[in-house]
């Protein structure tokens, strides 16, 4: 971990004294659970990408439109705290079907599209987004991986569906450049991607490209990239190929090969082996697929092109046992939707194509699969919270008896120089309310301090909301020139013998 400035050396050290990072056990959802309704897009839309921020909140960007596959270039915030969406900053160009990823300092790199070959960042701290060159190679249907050194991998892909590419390029976010990297064994379009907990890539599938352009040929072959080499490795194939094939890293390490008929399979990167495991119940296309928090996948919504019906079924995998079990369906039967697995276990999806009135429409509403039972706030939420985004400040929260709450916020005056202030509140679920809150003046440092000399000036109100012991949200309004607003929060530290729940 990177070192903080001068609030999160202040907070680990000086305040909590034996600080522990809280590592909240996160259950997968249960098959009991059901989903419940998460708001609704400001503007529906489908081949959109959903990046869960380090703040807890899920960017969700791009995508097409209408039913006449109409890119925007529009993107909203959803806060799993408030349960609200928000229009955020637009990209410099409209995109559907592209990618992205979260690099490693917070950001979001963005890439290609139906609309354009090129590349942009977003900022969390802005709001705002900044162009960035594309890949040296312009293609689509390529793979985007976060590789742990915070340079991203780019592989395969074709240019206008006539030639497939073997090429690959690594951006540098530092720089914000690509350059060239080996070139994969075999070119493919639409392969799977999965960073291995080995730190090396494992490209399976995807498609060969033939002179006749409606009939690619299906690739039954895998392959791994190396990153301190730069080198790629053909290793041993899956035992079937799949058309339009999803992979997911199983918190075991063991990446997870999900096909469209249902069939499923791991590769073991220790013995370098395919295994087939369970089947799902429906097979598909179109589904969304997470990762849970227990390192277990979950399978949602789809089209069957059997019956051409929408489908609203969901399943989950056992990483343990290789089974699937049916759980609850989504509220709304649709497909092309994203699934992402927020801080809190909890599973959002949104978006995608569905029966609206009888019609085939594009879906605003979004749904949640909670979890675990409703966040309350406990003594386990003592500690200091900050936002990751402007690191250097940050609130101290003290859960005290009968429901009451303290709270201290170390933070810098609007024309400079550090500023503290703090209140009493109460809190009830997962909110507390700090209505009466002080900034003193006028105190001196010892042996000049004198507690008459202090003047208790009224600062404002803070409203704080939790979505688990981790994350949170803090709204304020100010009286003294600080305005109003909000910050998300993310936990710091955490006294020793306060564990979260």
């Amino acid at each position: 971990m990177k070192p903080f400035a001068a609030f999160a050396r202040f907070a680990t050290v000086a305040v909590f004294g034996h600080a522990l990072w809280c590592a909240s056990a996160l259950a997968a959802p249960q098959p009991e659970a059901t989903w419940s309704p998460a708001g609704s897009l400001t503007t529906p839309r489908h081949l959109h990408t959903a990046t869960l921020l380090s703040d807890g909140r899920v960017l969700v960007a791009g995508g097409q439109i209408d039913c006449c596959q109409t890119a925007t270039d529009s993107a909203e915030i959803y806060d799993p705290t408030t349960g609200t969406w928000t229009i955020t900053g637009s990209m410099k160009q409209a995109r559907a079907g592209h990618s992205a990823v979260r690099l490693l300092d917070g950001r979001v790199l963005v890439v290609g599209g139906t609309e354009s070959p090129d590349a942009e960042i977003y900022d969390p701290a802005t709001s705002g987004w900044t162009r960035v060159d594309g890949p040296n190679t312009t293609r689509f249907n390529f793979t985007l991986t976060l590789l742990p050194s915070g340079n991203v991998l780019v592989a395969g892909g074709a240019a206008a569906f006539v030639s497939a590419f073997a090429s690959a390029e690594l951006f540098d976010p530092v720089t914000a450049t690509w350059r060239a990297t080996n070139s994969m064994v075999e070119a493919r379009v639409a392969p799977t991607a999965t960073l291995m907990s080995n730190g090396k890539v494992l490209v399976a599938g995807g498609l060969e490209l033939t002179e006749n352009i409606e009939l690619p040929i299906e690739l039954q072959s895998a392959e791994i990239y190396d990153p301190s080499s730069g080198t790629w490795t053909k290793t041993t194939s899956p035992n079937r190929s799949y058309l339009s094939p999803t992979a997911v890293a199983l918190g075991n390490g063991r990446p997870l090969v999900l096909g469209d008929v249902g069939d499923t399979e791991y590769y073991d990167p220790q013995t370098a082996t395919w295994t087939i495991t369970g089947t799902r119940a429906t097979g598909h296309q179109g589904y969304a697929a997470a990762v849970l928090a227990s390192g277990d996948v979950l399978v949602a919504g789809g089209y069957d092109a059997m019956t051409t019906e929408y489908v609203a079924g969901t399943e989950s995998y056992d990483q343990n046992s290789g089974s699937w079990t049916t759980l609850a369906p989504l509220i709304t039967a649709r497909s092309d939707a994203s699934a992402t697995t927020l801080a809190n276990g909890d599973v959002l999806v949104v978006g995608g194509l569905g029966m609206v009135a009888g019609k085939r429409s594009l879906i605003a509403r979004a749904e949640i699969l909670r979890s675990s039972t409703p966040v309350a706030i406990g003594p386990a939420y003592t500690g200091a919270w900050y936002d990751p985004a402007q690191s250097g400040h940050g609130l101290f929260v003290e859960v005290l008896p009968g429901n009451q709450i303290l709270v201290a916020w170390f933070a810098f005056a609007p024309n400079g120089g550090q500023a503290w202030f703090y209140g009493v509140g109460a809190y009830a679920g997962n909110t507390a309310t700090v209505s009466a809150v002080d900034q003193p003046s006028g105190g001196r440092w010892i042996p000049n301090f004198d507690p008459a000399a202090i003047t208790h000036n009224a600062w404002g109100s803070l409203k704080l909301t939790f979505a688990d012991c981790n994350h949170g949200r803090v709204d304020f309004a100010s009286t003294l020139g600080y305005g109003s607003g909000s910050m998300s929060l993310t936990r710091l530290t955490q006294p020793a013998g306060l564990q979260c729940p």
